[in-house]
């Protein structure tokens, strides 16, 4: 994703959804499977004396974004991250629940995340003296069995049907 101001709040939105196999005749457990959704790019800001800030974005304790190397993606606080069946569900830009496991949290086979990107609080600049706001971002997502320990011994995370799409 990359937008600059003024059409930086384009917003582009994406969704995850995954549906995981639970067979244990094939060793298939959906509670075993998981989201994992990493990050890596920056937000800047340029002035009218040519200076450039880039912004500090906290993924997770101690983790902020960097332009070169993916790390985990969250809203800076811990338990933040995507698709934790260990996380309570959260709710989206429109108080819905979001970022769950369905029908149960801890069971469930579907997955359900929305993400929207964005850089500040509209249109209108920061600061007066700020020419230009711009996002880069790359984000990778995927599912897999992520969960260890005696709950998936033995079982594997298949994956149906993988879907991340932009909005």
């Amino acid at each position: 994703m990359h937008a600059e101001w003024p059409f930086l709040f384009l917003q582009k939105e994406f969704n995850m959804r995954i549906t995981f196999k639970d067979d244990e005749e094939e060793g298939c457990a959906c509670h075993c499977g998981e989201y994992r959704q990493n990050i890596r790019g920056y937000f800047e800001t340029e002035h009218e004396d040519g200076s450039v800030d880039r912004k500090t974005k906290k993924l997770t304790s101690g983790i902020s974004l960097e332009e070169h190397t993916f790390h985990e993606d969250g809203n800076s606080l811990d338990g933040s991250e995507y698709g934790h069946r260990s996380h309570p569900p959260k709710k989206n830009s429109k108080s819905e629940p979001d970022d769950l496991f369905l029908p149960d949290q801890a069971t469930g086979c579907h997955y359900k995340g929305n993400d929207m990107p964005s850089m500040g609080t509209g249109i209108v600049p920061g600061e007066a003296n700020e020419v230009r706001r711009a996002i880069f971002l790359e984000f990778e997502g995927r599912p897999g069995r992520y969960l260890h320990g005696s709950r998936c011994k033995n079982g594997n995370a298949i994956v149906l049907a993988y879907l991340a799409r932009a909005g």
